[in-house]
């Protein structure tokens, strides 16, 4: 074999230890200059065009344009040349590329197709002594691994090692196979790759057999052999027509051959990650500080060892320190057509995506669920396959697709970036990822002895709050701090998140419990502690978008809460973006309702019925009737009372089985009844909304109950009744402490106080009703009590209080586009005005009324049609209010 010099006018370049020598002073060479030095030497006098220098060089695609090529000659000629503005060996071909012409002598490489690799392969002593082993026991040896874990690497690292030291007569070839999924294409692959003419005559398959025989003593690597179909078949008749010539096979899985060694390669531990990631930032000029360690390891350890993905990062520390980086962490996912790796993460598990069959691909995208390790038992309490989840299991280890421990009790992972893959490329249209997410939440909740990772109790949390299951929240919440042994006898959830958020391990997890404690505080009605945390959450940034578009949501819920409609419409906008499945479902529903409340009624009904249309096929009941009943909610605002019964009416019955969500459901269809007049269905509406209540032991919710069925009874009349269920409800009220409540409760006091003539008590609630609800911004609220408000002042003489209270709150109603509510302030205000005489007024009253009336269908023994008479009879009688 030659030594691998290139003898160049006034300097020798050494391929092997990547220097050139010119007077006594090594110049260095990067690796991609070696590689591309390598691959024009063993092309002497041949013109290679700029795009196959890309493809067979640099690995991009055949459609990548990149400046790349010019670059790096540009570099070379600075240091083969005599003169880089004249240069005489690497020479430009117009509208074609470069070509290499050598001195007066050159001794290149011959006998292989290798190309040039890194001096030492860091990291990989053991697999490259396993291999080197294998290989002198067995004439097919399999190295196999995850996508990206440097197969390749180690295989053409150790072939050239024999070539460097015990060279094969018949040479080292490489065939690569990466493209070749049918038999011509691989036949086509390994005639190129062994760089022979095939005899003529004959299948090709023989004809390649015979032109391995032909080389006598060989090695040839079949590189990339994923996809290779036809390879099983005709290997073991290569085998035996070429009892000389040894094989090396890179796959993800073995070939199950008679006599195959196989060699295994798992991703670096974190110091060969070091290590490795410190020679390739060198190789692109870029050192990194002392300063910079503790974000190089953490960005380490979310990069699993792949060496595929060092290889990237270390081009993107020319332009991102270490803690930038991290922060954007997904461009490693990203197909990079300026960076040095041969391909992305991406391709590679697109390519294992596409060989798998559809339940295999449903088990890898379940198994994603899990942030930490898991073993069988766990996998078959959550995901769900056709066939037994063990066999499949089975065959995506054997795949390299899901990592086993090889200590017991056996545990199974997913690498970091393939979760993410998953994750992010693939789970997204499967309709049942939330109930995967619920399942994988039910297996923490209830799972006895051993403990799953911190990873996944915080995943599952945050997934709770975010679709809304707050009480399975604070289980799984509940259930971490007994495993972190945070929580005493008197120790909170809240408490339990401020301790683990003290000792958080890293920025990620950090964000996840900030997010949890926001939400934890929204629960608890703590609307601006809420807002702070979702903005310290925000703030810290993530290189999770889902766990940043989660602290968006609670944002928005909390400033909704606050009345900053515009600021919570913009937070939920943002997380809307990144969420998907239930979870987004959620934050449109909570967009809707922040919509409304601004005033933007036909855009919130679109948001909902977007909403359901997201939900089908997800398979979440309870969700669906959450929307329904909002849908209902806006329906009878706008006066369509038959659509806000359907709504309702559906709404209850997809409820069954979620008690807090048919409470609130059956409390406002109960509130749609009354005004329609059916008040036998609104009382058993309300009747079984405070069950449900009580069964809950939602004091809140029965405190509103009772509040609504006081109000049905003062308006059927039955004022003895009212009052009972108002001093029922009244020790509630006050125990919660909470402004909304207590102004509903002063609002209808007041209402039975003025049906009683007691005016000057009905004032006094009716004022404090109005203060609580501004306070609180529950502005539709707040009208109905200036409204009521205005007949009291009526009744007590002050006529200028009465107009100027009737007046605001059936413009307010009337603006909000509640036209139920507007109709019954507009028929008091026209019976005001009749009672003062002034006519023309009070029938200009009653023709709005009339035309808000006509949209709205309610039987005659509604209190719309009640009001619309009295005023009609009103104007008959002018004197009589």
């Amino acid at each position: 074999m030659g030594s691998h010099l290139l003898e160049l006018t006034g300097c020798v370049v050494d391929l092997t230890c990547r220097v050139v020598r010119r007077g006594g002073l090594d110049t260095p060479l990067t690796q991609r200059e070696t590689a591309l030095l390598s691959y024009l030497t063993a092309r002497l006098g041949v013109a290679v065009p700029r795009a196959q220098l890309l493809v067979q060089v640099w690995g991009y695609s055949v459609r990548a344009h990149s400046r790349a090529v010019d670059a790096t000659v540009a570099r070379l000629r600075a240091k083969i040349e005599q003169d880089s503005r004249n240069p005489e060996h690497l020479l430009t071909v117009a509208g074609v590329g470069y070509r290499l012409v050598a001195g007066t002598s050159s001794r290149s490489l011959s006998g292989t197709n290798l190309g040039v690799v890194p001096a030492r392969l860091v990291g990989r002593e053991e697999e490259a002594a396993a291999l080197r082993r294998a290989l002198a026991e067995s004439r097919l040896c399999t190295v196999v691994g995850a996508p990206g874990v440097g197969k390749s690497a180690l295989a053409v690292a150790v072939a050239r090692e024999l070539l460097n030291h015990r060279p094969p007569p018949g040479g080292v070839w490489r065939c690569a196979c990466r493209a070749a999924a049918s038999r011509s294409t691989f036949f086509d692959a390994v005639a190129a790759g062994l760089g022979c003419a095939l005899p003529p005559g004959g299948p090709v398959d023989d004809r390649l057999g015979h032109a391995i025989a032909a080389l006598g003593a060989c090695i040839v690597v079949f590189d990339d052999a994923d996809r290779v179909v036809p390879l099983m078949e005709v290997l073991s008749r290569w085998l035996d027509r070429a009892p000389a010539a040894r094989f090396i096979v890179t796959s993800r899985q073995r070939l199950g051959q008679p006599g195959e060694r196989v060699v295994q390669v798992d991703p670096l531990r974190i110091e060969a990650s070091r290590e490795l990631l410190t020679e390739l930032a060198a190789d692109v000029g870029c050192r990194l500080a002392p300063a910079e360690e503790g974000h190089i390891d953490a960005l380490l350890a979310e990069l699993d060892g792949l060496p595929l993905e060092l290889q990237l990062v270390a081009s993107r520390l020319t332009a991102l320190e270490p803690a930038s980086l991290r922060s954007r962490l997904e461009v490693s996912l990203q197909v990079d057509p300026a960076g040095p790796c041969s391909r992305s993460h991406r391709d590679r598990l697109d390519e294992a995506w596409d060989v798998l069959s559809e339940v295999e691909r449903s088990v890898w995208v379940q198994c994603s669920v899990f942030r930490g390790s898991f073993s069988v038992r766990d996998a078959e309490e959550v995901v769900v396959a056709e066939r037994a989840v063990l066999d499949v299991l089975h065959a995506l280890v054997d795949k390299s697709l899901v990592a086993a421990t090889q200590r017991s009790p056996r545990r199974l992972r997913l690498l970091g970036l393939t979760r993410a893959y998953l994750r992010d490329e693939r789970a997204r249209p499967a309709e049942a990822m939330d109930a995967l997410r619920l399942r994988h939440a039910r297996w923490i909740q209830r799972r006895q002895g051993g403990h799953p990772c911190m990873a996944d109790h915080r995943a599952a949390v945050c997934w709770a709050h975010g679709s809304g299951r707050h009480r399975l929240a604070r289980d799984l919440m509940a259930r971490m701090a007994v495993v972190e042994g945070v929580r005493g006898p008197e120790t909170s959830v809240m408490q339990v998140v401020e301790r683990l958020l003290a000792d958080a391990p890293s920025p990620l997890v950090r964000v996840e419990l900030l997010t949890v404690s926001a939400a934890e505080h929204l629960v608890a009605n703590q609307h601006r502690a809420a807002a702070v945390r979702a903005r310290e959450a925000i703030e810290r940034g993530s290189d999770d978008p889902v766990q940043i578009a989660r602290a968006w949501a609670v944002l928005g819920r909390a400033l909704g809460a606050l009345g900053q409609f515009e600021q919570a419409i913009e937070a939920l906008q943002q997380a809307q973006e990144w969420l998907h499945g239930t979870e987004r479902a959620w934050v449109m529903v909570r967009l809707s309702i922040v919509t409304s409340l601004g005033g933007r009624h036909a855009a919130a009904r679109r948001q909902l019925l977007d909403a359901l249309a997201e939900l089908r096929g997800l398979d979440d009941p309870p969700l669906e009737a959450y929307v329904l009943g909002q849908l209902m909610s806006l329906a009878h605002q706008r006066g369509d009372l038959r659509s806000a019964v359907e709504h309702g009416e559906r709404g209850v019955a997809k409820a069954a089985g979620a008690p807090r969500i048919e409470a609130a459901v059956v409390g406002y269809l109960a509130c749609v009844y009354e005004h329609q007049g059916r008040t036998s269905e609104a009382r058993r509406a309300l009747s079984r909304w405070c069950q449900l209540a009580r069964d809950l032991q939602d004091p809140r919710g029965q405190a509103r109950a009772l509040v609504a069925m006081a109000h049905l009874e003062q308006w059927a009349g039955c004022l003895t009744s009212a009052q009972e269920l108002l001093q029922r409800a009244q020790p509630l009220v006050r125990a919660l402490g909470h402004d909304g409540v207590e102004g509903l409760y002063a609002m209808i006091c007041g209402r039975v106080a003025q049906r009683l003539g007691e005016h000057g008590r009905a004032l006094a609630c009716l004022d404090a009703a109005c203060d609580l609800m501004d306070r609180v911004k529950i502005v539709a609220s707040s009208a109905i009590a200036r409204s009521w408000r205005a007949e009291s002042h009526a009744a007590s003489g002050d006529r200028t209080a009465a107009l100027a209270d009737a007046a605001a709150g059936a413009t307010e109603l009337k603006q909000l586009g509640n036209e139920v509510e507007a109709g019954l302030a507009l028929c008091r205000w026209g019976r005001m005005l009749a009672a003062m005489d002034r006519e023309e007024e009070a029938r200009q009253r009653l023709r709005d009324a009339t035309e808000l009336v006509a949209r709205v269908e309610v039987l005659p023994s509604s209190e719309l049609a009640r009001e619309r008479l009295a005023l009609h009879d009103a104007l008959a009688h002018p004197r009589v209010c």
